[in-house]
């Protein structure tokens, strides 16, 4: 991946797509050219003329979001709206079990065998066909999730197939954008309601089929008050019949850390500030934002305390780092769809007085800035019943954005803020009016942590 994944089209005059490999991008329209610096992270421009001035990686997401949509969609005189790409595609398979010796942690996810194919793209949905005549097709209405994961796309369908794309001379970012874009507009011109967000399943904003499921139901119009959210409460995590959960402490978690952390360093200068937030004993939450491939690694390696982690489904698939996540605190959740099991596990985790971490913004962000959070991992702190505790990550984007191909060495700050005491909301209806407010308050700190706010 390089810097055309992210800007995959013109930021001056919306030629798409920019062409160019690694750190470099330029117009083949205007003639204007990008380059990502590697002092501080920020992109220099240069236009046609020579002159050349450094620009926030941050102001030209917000360039592209100005020219009035995610993409420059060129119609022809039918009003018809088509695309197409060469594609490797997986279809995927069964779902294997993760255990740590007799405990059920979760699923990993089978990806399938890769295979080339073309995707075709109209107004109304895909079409998908492969080298030796295969043939699938999806109408926009029939898909429950849209995301991406890791340099790929992915879809998922109301009957639970679900299929990777990776485009091998385009950008993910834009093919993401176009199906969420036609989605939406599908999903609106079909009385479905305004969607929300796009994983782990489609949820929406007024009516809704059937088939929406929970995710999709309209919350309800009143907003609870959460009360003073800094005075300490006592923690109820919720209870989770079931066998105790094994302690990773020793002596895998401990060599593990160990070796992250040196890893880090040498990748990265680290600082980390508010350790002392972090409590010494008994079940809390920490909530991350999402820069880097890398913050997991920074995140665990510097806390104090043994952090069990919600980790993407697919990182299992491989048996060596199947073997090696649950032993480094990782246990899996399926993204692509809401996870009952997932949930169970955390709340074990906390019910026997652990730390369960937590990225509630669902994957990496494309450009530094915290994104929105999945509303079902804010009705789960809203139902957990124990502190949250913030910890912001600042610096990790310069280190290794998502679509750079390597990292780069650079500074990270590493700030785990005050716990924030939410409460516990068994009510399904509760946690709804609930949650507008936590939202709030959750992005508000986080954004102060990562450096995006004014300090807390």
């Amino acid at each position: 991946m390089g810097l055309t994944n992210f800007l995959y089209r013109c930021p001056d005059c919306g030629t798409d797509p920019m062409v160019g490999e690694g750190d470099e991008a330029s117009c083949s329209h205007c003639g204007v050219r990008y380059a990502r610096l590697t002092t501080d992270g920020s992109i220099l421009r240069t236009d046609p003329a020579g002159e050349s001035r450094p620009l926030p990686a941050w102001s030209l997401t917000d360039a592209i979001a100005g020219m009035g949509g995610p993409l420059t969609r060129a119609r022809g005189d039918t009003g018809r709206v088509e695309y197409g790409a060469e594609v490797m595609f997986r279809r995927s398979g069964a779902e294997n079990p993760v255990r740590y010796g007799a405990h059920l942690l979760g699923f990993a996810e089978d990806p399938g065998e890769k295979r080339p194919g073309r995707l075709d793209v109209s107004e109304r949905g895909l079409t998908l066909r492969d080298e030796s005549g295969g043939h699938w097709s999806w109408d926009f209405l029939d898909l429950s999730a849209v995301q991406t994961s890791s340099s790929s796309v992915q879809i998922t369908s109301a009957d639970g197939d679900v299929v990777q794309f990776k485009f091998p001379s385009d950008s993910s970012r834009r093919w993401e954008d176009l199906l969420r874009t036609l989605v939406t507009e599908r999903w609106e011109e079909a009385g479905r309601g305004r969607v929300l967000e796009f994983q782990p399943r489609i949820a929406v904003a007024g009516p809704t089929s059937d088939d929406a499921g929970a995710e999709g139901r309209r919350a309800a119009p009143d907003s609870l008050d959460l009360g003073d959210l800094e005075a300490p409460r006592p923690g109820r995590p919720v209870p989770v019949p079931g066998p105790k959960l094994p302690e990773y402490r020793a002596p895998w978690y401990n060599v593990l850390k160990r070796v992250t952390w040196v890893l880090m360093s040498l990748t990265a200068r680290i600082r980390v500030e508010g350790r002392e937030n972090v409590p010494e004993s008994g079940a809390f939450i920490l909530v991350f934002n999402h820069q880097s491939f890398l913050d997991p690694l920074l995140a665990q390696s510097h806390c104090p305390r043994v952090v069990y982690s919600m980790t993407k489904s697919t990182q299992f698939a491989h048996p060596a780092f199947r073997w090696i996540l649950p032993r480094a605190g990782g246990f899996p959740v399926r993204r692509y769809r809401v996870d009952p099991q997932c949930i169970r596990t955390a709340l074990r985790f906390l019910g026997e007085g652990k730390a369960v971490g937590i990225y509630p913004e669902g994957e990496r962000s494309w450009d530094g800035r915290l994104q929105s959070f999945r509303r079902g991992t804010i009705r789960f702190l809203l139902k957990a019943g124990v502190p949250v505790i913030p910890c912001g990550i600042e610096g990790s984007f310069d280190v290794w954005p998502r679509w750079a191909g390597g990292p780069k060495r650079s500074d990270v700050v590493i700030r785990f803020g005050r716990p924030i005491w939410f409460g516990a909301h068994d009510d399904r209806a509760e946690r709804e009016r609930a949650l507008p407010e936590a939202d709030r308050v959750l992005t508000r700190r986080l954004r102060a942590l990562s450096g995006e706010g004014e300090p807390e």
